[in-house]
């Protein structure tokens, strides 16, 4: 075999291209050594991910804080909780000493580091802490979470992904979960729960709450004594459909409902209250009412208007109402002392105004659409005060006989 003979230096090294060479060669074996180690350490740092099935949803968490793990169990921050599970009602105490959970049927309390809680009232000892304190933040076992709302935890540790299913119920709770009043709604039973924040879910009663389609619920505290929750139902194919419930509980007992259905793509906000009492649209009807649910006037729209149109009201008294006809955004003022109704831009405004109105009646569903274009200003005595926004430095008086 022939070989190529490789010219030394003086020392009897091979030359400067050769040991150039050579340590391009060392390097190569040095990065791809090192390759493995590099894809080992940046999976063994992949932070945990979350994923919720509940029904047939699924969604994946948007976490604040990376999951914890400690003793072989996985935990969550507790801001994440309330924003993932916000059917259960967290409250931790300022100091950090413990943290309430609440969620119909269960009221617990835990201390952190602690192996025992008290859940209904009752000592239970568990084989893991509840709550996690690192880093002055409060953690709590997902396996805690999941025995609160009856789910089932997965983690697959190879694709580091936590998976939590729930099969129970699913309750429709406040969409501002910091209120004074807790609500929580099953709509397959139709109960309503509440609670102030830190006590136990009480069951107030039996609704005739049935949903068609995505509802969201707010509450507000009257007073001690009372409750008012909204329960808002969008359905349809785009949204357009709305039915409106109003609870009142009175003493921590449902006293009175009611429900208005619209459809289309005006505001079905209404006066919820006025000085002497509760305002309740109640399908073509107008209910007032006191803070116990005794109702103590009633008007039937549509019989005075002669109307099948859903309403909204403006302003109430005991014994006048401003409403407005929700498709064709016509106010009316009903005196409740005669139960008797009238359009109110037949009495005010001049009579080819009129004509314009009733003209562009027909362009009821357009975005643009402004109705009569009457505004309710204020009342004074028996007038009440409007402008029309063709003439806003224009008032138009209307008297309660």
């Amino acid at each position: 075999m022939n070989m190529r003979s490789i010219p030394l230096n003086r020392s009897g090294q091979a030359g400067a291209p050769i040991r150039l060479l050579l340590a391009m060669l060392l390097l190569l074996s040095f990065t791809v050594a090192m390759i493995p180690y590099s894809v080992s350490a940046a999976q063994s740092v992949k932070p945990i991910q979350l994923r919720r099935m509940d029904g047939g949803s699924e969604w994946a968490a948007e976490l604040k804080q990376p999951i914890r793990t400690a003793q072989g169990r996985l935990y969550i921050w507790i801001q994440d909780a309330r924003s993932l599970f916000g059917e259960i009602n967290w409250v931790q105490a300022t100091n950090g000493s413990q943290v309430t959970a609440a969620y119909p049927g269960t009221f617990a309390v835990f201390k952190p580091g602690a192996r025992s809680a008290v859940v209904n009232g009752k000592a239970v000892r568990m084989d893991h802490p509840a709550l996690l304190l690192q880093n002055n933040r409060m953690y709590v076992s997902l396996r805690v979470v999941a025995d609160l709302i009856r789910a089932e935890v997965r983690y697959d540790s190879a694709q580091r992904v936590i998976t939590l299913t729930t099969y129970g119920i699913r309750y429709i709770v406040n969409a501002d979960r910091d209120a004074e009043g807790l609500v929580w709604l099953d709509p397959r039973k139709q109960q309503l729960y509440i609670a102030k924040p830190g006590q136990a879910p009480v069951l107030a009663g039996t609704t005739h709450v049935k949903l068609d389609g995505y509802g969201y619920i707010e509450s507000e505290r009257l007073d001690a004594q009372n409750l008012l929750v909204t329960l808002k139902d969008i359905y349809g194919e785009p949204g357009l459909g709305t039915n409106v419930f109003k609870l009142l509980v009175h003493q921590g007992r449902l006293t009175l409902e009611s429900k208005a259905s619209y459809y289309g793509i005006r505001s079905t906000d209404s006066l919820s209250a006025y000085p002497g009492g509760l305002v309740f649209v109640d399908g073509s009807r107008v209910l007032l009412a006191r803070p116990d649910g005794t109702v103590t006037q009633k008007a039937d729209i549509g019989m005075m208007l002669t109307t099948d149109e859903a309403a909204t009201v403006v302003y109430a008294s005991d014994d006048a109402l401003i409403v407005k006809l929700y498709n064709s955004q016509m106010l009316a003022a009903i005196d409740l002392r005669k139960q008797a109704g009238a359009l109110l831009y037949k009495q005010l405004l001049p009579a080819d105004e009129q004509e314009k109105i009733e003209a562009s009646s027909r362009y009821s569903m357009d975005f643009d659409y402004v109705g009569d274009g009457l505004d309710f200003d204020r009342r004074e005595g028996q007038t009440f005060y409007f402008t029309h926004i063709d003439a806003p430095e224009t008032t138009y008086a209307w008297t309660l006989s």
